[in-house]
Formats: C-alpha cells, structure tokens, sequence
C-alpha cells in the first residue's frame, strides 16, 4: 500500500474509532440519567433543592461549576455493572455525578421564579475531544486551563467531589459561590490549610450534612486521614456513588452578589 494511503486508512480507522467512542459516551450518559431520574435518590435531590429554592436558602444560581469530576475514561463504558453490585456501592462516581449535574440544574432551574436556564460547565484534565462532545451534546460545557476558576461568581453552584480543599482555597480567595456541594472536609489533619478552610466555610455558610443522596452518616478512616475511597471501600460499608459530601448555602450576610 502506498504511503499516501496507509496515511489515510489510518485517519481513517482513527476517526471511526474517535466516533464509536463519543458514541459509548454519549449513550451512557443518556441511560444513566434515564435510570436515575425514577431513582429514590432522585426525587429526595429533587424535594430538597426544590424546597431550598422556595424558602430562599439557594437563591439566584445561574451556573454549576464542576471540578475534579473525572471524565468518561474512567467509567467502563461497556461494561455495565449487575445490581448487586450497584446496591453494595459500585456504581461509577463520576458518571452518577456528571448526571446528577445536568440534574441538579433542571431542578433548579424548574424550582426559580423566572426559570431561567441553568448552566452546567465542567473541569477536568481528563476529558477528551471525544468527550467534550457527547458532554457538549447533554449540556455539560468543559472548560479549560483555570476557566472554572474565572467561571464561579456569587451565582454559582460549586459542585466538587474529589479533594476539593486546594480547589476551595483558591475560590474562596476571590469570590463567595451561592452554594458549594463538596467532599467532607472535617479531617483530623490539617491538610492543605483545611483547619483555615474550615473555619471559614463554618462561618460564612450553612452546612447540611443529611442530604440525601449525599448523606455519609460516618467520617470512613480513609476520608479522615485525607487519603481518597476506593470502590472497594465503599462497597464495604454500604455506599453509593454520591455519597461523602456536604451542602452549604451562603449565608444571606456575606452575599456579594
């Protein structure tokens, strides 16, 4: 075969191959949020926001800005998961939480008095061009370099599941978010400044711990000693995907909106 067209038959198999993966994505993102949209974690999300809303404890979020969620490489397209291990905790983080994303936003968005669309923006290393488009196409916009960072204001929802400390450090240096839905941060160590951190987000927000489905009813040692869970680890005490996280809500006070 002449080199000109070995050239080709190699675009060629690599753009069809780039395609067959946008596809796996996409279609995993569209069966995940059609599965968790009758779940029971689902509508008790739906009831919280929605009463957050109402009683003026979220008030004026225009964006969700996501951080350190991972992205689709990570998810196992095809190879779906049996219910069992779904129920001991083997669901795909970062899937569910990309899903739950998209869905916190239409939640919001329905609960607002002018129902003005909701944005979902996200930030991760790990996406690919591939992925950007299947996110693209369910409304998750990624951004990149320090986007995320210029992107969060007083109309933000921050929505960080990995280790956030840094991260927070950084946003709370230059602005307040409306709300931040974040691992828990009560560690015994002080660990990348998260005592200041902590003393800080106490402060200046109010914190629910009894989320549902964030709702994480002990500190695991591994949290506790700042090093990340493994599915291993969750299927071991019982969880699921979302849990280990907080909600806080700024307080009307130290609004600079």
């Amino acid at each position: 075969m002449p080199p000109d067209t070995d050239s080709k038959a190699k675009t060629k198999a690599k753009m069809e191959s780039s395609e067959d993966v946008y596809e796996d994505v996409y279609k995993a993102l569209e069966n995940a949020r059609a599965e968790w949209a009758t779940s029971k974690d689902a509508r008790g999300l739906n009831a919280r926001l929605t009463d957050a809303v109402e009683k003026k404890k979220l008030v004026g979020v225009r964006n969700i800005v996501c951080f350190g969620l991972a992205g689709p490489e990570c998810w196992g397209v095809g190879k779906p998961l049996t219910d069992d291990a779904k129920l001991k905790g083997h669901g795909n983080r970062s899937l569910i939480q990309h899903v739950a994303a998209l869905f916190m936003a239409d939640v919001i968005t329905e609960a607002s008095e002018n129902k003005e669309k909701v944005e979902v923006y996200s930030q991760d290393p790990m996406y690919r061009s591939h992925d950007i488009k299947a996110l693209k196409a369910h409304g998750i916009q990624v951004l990149g370099g320090h986007e995320g960072f210029v992107k969060v204001g007083a109309d933000t929802l921050v929505f960080l599941m990995g280790a956030g400390t840094p991260i927070l450090r950084v946003l709370c240096e230059t602005t307040r978010p409306a709300a931040i839905i974040c691992t828990l941060l009560h560690q015994n160590q002080d660990i990348d400044g998260a005592h200041a951190l902590l003393k800080l987000l106490d402060l200046e927000y109010d914190e629910c711990m009894d989320w549902l489905p964030f709702f994480h009813p002990l500190i695991h040692t591994r949290v506790a000693h700042g090093r990340p869970q493994t599915m291993a680890d969750l299927a071991q005490n019982g969880q699921r995907p979302l849990q280990g996280a907080s909600v806080r809500f700024l307080k009307p006070r130290f609004s600079i909106g």
